[in-house]
């Protein structure tokens, strides 16, 4: 090859290259102007709110322009009933058909989340859903509500729902990040709710490993609408353990467990004891109570808490020793933060609340509330044992029985601590005499009077070439 075939080969090279280079760059066509609009929705089949007994072709959804990566849009694809499904992805949307075929007489729903996203990162911002049937009519039926952590009280994200009735259909939704979710349209009948996180992703509740909670709703009319709430619990075989006993003050102990408590739950069949060494009473207990030491005592009337014999106690005690123990009263600051975080969740709850309240009968298009929108009451590993005596300074031993669990089981156990009396606060004008120990604050002795003459003076020295002061004794 030449000199000249070879510059000619190494041009069109190079303008081969240009060329690939500039096709990579996704941008606007000559003449428009910039797009900064989300893909919308141009066609979908079937039709929202169609009836097609007979469906046979895939269901789709085809958007105004092409998509960035059509197969991540699988992740999010919320599709009920909660079947298998065979996803197919296209340049301007996906199509979707169960493994298994369409079944007549079924209500499916396609539900995409926001997020959406064109060539050039532009994204949807609103949920795109619609409903369609292979058989009965599309009702107007509304299940809405929350589904809650209940050892946190917060709200769960991405909690899978079953809504099941006799036919066995598994019609289902996920909840949003707040835990809020809806179901529309379902067939009227009646329902078992289930709540509870898909860890393994097979859409089907795992009672042994997965978190859960249910709740029985029936829908009678076409237009019935309810609300319920969900609190979902780890699964639980093992009663509640108990780990240790710190004395609060000389009337009040905590009793530590291995796990949640319920503070909603009776303590009518709990039992406490507290016992010194030998030969000396049981210390009378006065109440029980699920929670923080240091809160206001609620106290239970079938535990014969008595709120005389309770200041008795404390009145026959050093004023000095019912001080909490600094550690103690440490240890409460991390319990009062999941406290504090309730807030923005009752927020949510609150709507709903309002909502309900506005139409309360589901005939007339409202929702009936099936559990109470209030937030429920927070769990503690803690409880708090008042007693009717004052503590001394001496080992104690303490067996606990029947402290029921959130799952409704039953347990305790018994273990010992050794109570010491709090030092007194030292009083801060004292500090230490010449024994050692601590005296009264001595009077500040008066300032020693120093000759003049003696006296070191406070004046700067004569820069070089300055005349010096008369009072500096020269001359």
């Amino acid at each position: 090859m030449d000199r000249d075939s070879a510059v000619g080969c190494t041009g069109r090279r190079l303008a081969l290259l240009t060329l690939i280079a500039g096709c990579a760059n996704v941008e606007a066509p000559p003449g428009t102007g910039p797009d900064f609009e989300p893909p919308s929705v141009l066609e979908r089949f079937p039709a929202p709110g169609a009836i097609v007994p007979d469906l046979d072709d895939d269901a789709w959804i085809r958007f105004d322009e092409p998509v960035q990566s059509p197969r991540n849009l699988e992740r999010g694809l919320d599709i009920s009933p909660a079947w298998d499904w065979k996803f197919n992805p296209r340049i301007s949307g996906f199509s979707v058909r169960p493994r298994e075929g369409w079944r007549p007489g079924v209500v499916y729903r396609i539900r995409i989340p926001p997020g959406v996203s064109d060539l050039i990162r532009n994204r949807t911002r609103q949920v795109i859903e619609w409903t369609f049937s292979t058989g009965p009519e599309i009702s107007e039926t509304r299940i809405d509500g929350i589904v809650y952590d209940r050892e946190t009280v917060s709200g769960v994200r991405d909690a899978r729902l079953l809504f099941l009735s006799s036919d066995s259909v598994p019609y289902s939704v996920v909840s949003d990040t707040g835990g809020v979710y809806g179901m529309r349209s379902l067939p009227a009948a009646d329902y078992t709710v289930y709540a509870f996180l898909d860890q393994n992703r097979n859409r089907q509740l795992d009672r042994s490993t997965e978190p859960w909670d249910s709740a029985n709703v029936s829908l009678p009319e076409p237009n019935s609408r309810y609300a319920v709430d969900l609190w979902m619990l780890p699964p639980d075989s093992t009663p509640p353990r108990l780990l240790s006993v710190v004395a609060f003050d000389t009337v009040t102990l905590s009793l530590e467990f291995d796990e949640p408590l319920d503070p909603e739950a009776s303590l009518d069949g709990a039992s406490v004891s507290v016992t010194g060494p030998p030969g000396r009473e049981p210390i009378t207990i006065g109440g029980l109570q699920v929670g923080q030491p240091g809160t206001a005592f609620q106290g239970d009337s079938a535990a014969g808490v008595d709120p005389d014999t309770i200041a008795a106690a404390e009145g026959e005690a050093d004023p000095d020793t019912l001080a909490v123990d600094p550690l103690v009263a440490d240890s409460l600051a991390a319990d009062s933060l999941m406290a504090d975080t309730l807030a923005a969740d009752s927020l949510m709850t609150d709507s709903l609340a309002a909502d309900s309240a506005a139409s309360p009968d589901p005939g007339a298009g409202g929702r009936e509330r099936l559990q109470s929108a209030e937030l429920r009451a927070m769990p503690f590993r803690t409880l708090v044992v008042r007693l009717e005596q004052a503590l001394t300074e001496d080992t104690f031993r303490v067996v606990a029985s029947g402290i029921p669990n959130l799952r409704g089981l039953t347990g305790g156990g018994d273990t010992t601590f050794v109570y010491v009396a709090p030092l007194a606060p030292v009083a801060p004008d004292a500090e230490p005499d010449s024994a050692g120990g601590l005296g009264p604050l001595q009077e500040e002795a008066p300032p020693v009077q120093t000759d003049s003459a003696e006296a070191p003076s406070l004046e700067r020295p004569p820069r070089s070439g300055e005349p010096r002061s008369p009072a500096s004794g020269d001359g």
